[in-house]
């Protein structure tokens, strides 16, 4: 059996076995390469559970911004980028006796910002990118279908530059860092790796629901797992597409029965 590394952990989800580490593992290794100055200066950004690692090395977790801007009209289309939203036309009559919803998009600067990120290592995202049309596709469906309430609002988002004036938040890049191995595509000169795929969605929300927003969107990051290991286990082993053998490392006490004979 597999050893699963220090700080880290195995259980199973809806059948599928998952890796689950936490900041404390990350802080290690960024003060072991003097790197945890930067990330408490930055300050804006923080983890909100656990990082969830899947059998295909798949990352996910939560972030929260809680210096948010005021709401842009688009995270995808980059004339729109920046320009402050209203309520969308549809949801009119629905944010006049929500104020919850309406808080969503106006005033945005006065709550939190709540960041599903996802990233997937060289090997995922080559795979997906195969397929220009569909491939992305495919991604947004598992990280999305199912995954979190609809009445959250939540956005797409095209990339992170926008998450730090500097680029990608430095909290960011030690997750990465600490649970992806370099592709190679890896380049050391530049502060964001480009060897992984990034897929971010946000969503802007009152502090006053922070706990039952946080814990859905924690629990939303073990759902779209679940979707990815769905998918993925249906590909072909030629594909070149690895597991790492979390099955393995699961204690036999958290293996499913086996059904009796007879």
């Amino acid at each position: 059996m597999s050893q699963i590394a220090e700080g880290r952990a195995i259980e199973l989800y809806r059948g599928v076995p998952l890796e689950k580490t936490g900041i404390p593992s990350v802080l290690t290794e960024l003060r072991d390469e003097n790197k945890l100055a930067e990330v408490i200066e930055e300050g804006r950004f923080y983890l909100a559970g656990d990082i969830v690692i899947n059998d295909f090395g798949i990352v996910g977790f939560v972030l929260i911004d809680k210096q948010p801007e005021q709401r842009w009209n688009s995270y995808t289309d980059p004339e729109l980028f920046g320009e402050g939203t209203n309520v969308p036309v549809v949801l009119e009559e629905v944010c006049k006796n929500d104020p919850i919803r309406k808080a969503h998009f106006l005033g945005t600067k006065n709550g939190f910002k709540m960041i599903r990120y996802f990233a997937l290592p060289q090997n995922i995202r080559d795979f997906f990118q195969r397929d220009r049309f569909v491939g992305e596709g495919y991604i947004h469906k598992c990280a999305q279908e199912g995954t979190l309430q609809e009445d959250f609002d939540e956005e797409q988002v095209k990339s992170d530059f926008w998450l730090s004036e500097k680029g990608s938040p430095a909290l960011v890049e030690a997750i990465v860092d600490s649970t992806i191995p370099h592709g190679s595509d890896y380049d050391s000169g530049f502060k964001t790796r480009i060897d992984i795929g990034r897929y971010i969605y946000v969503s802007f929300h009152p502090w006053v629901v922070y706990p039952p927003v946080v814990q859905e969107g924690q629990e939303s990051i073990y759902r779209a797992m679940a979707n990815f290991e769905e998918l993925l286990s249906r590909v072909p082993q030629t594909t070149g597409i690895i597991r790492k053998g979390l099955g393995d490392m699961l204690p036999s006490s958290d293996l499913p029965a086996l059904p009796s004979a007879g």
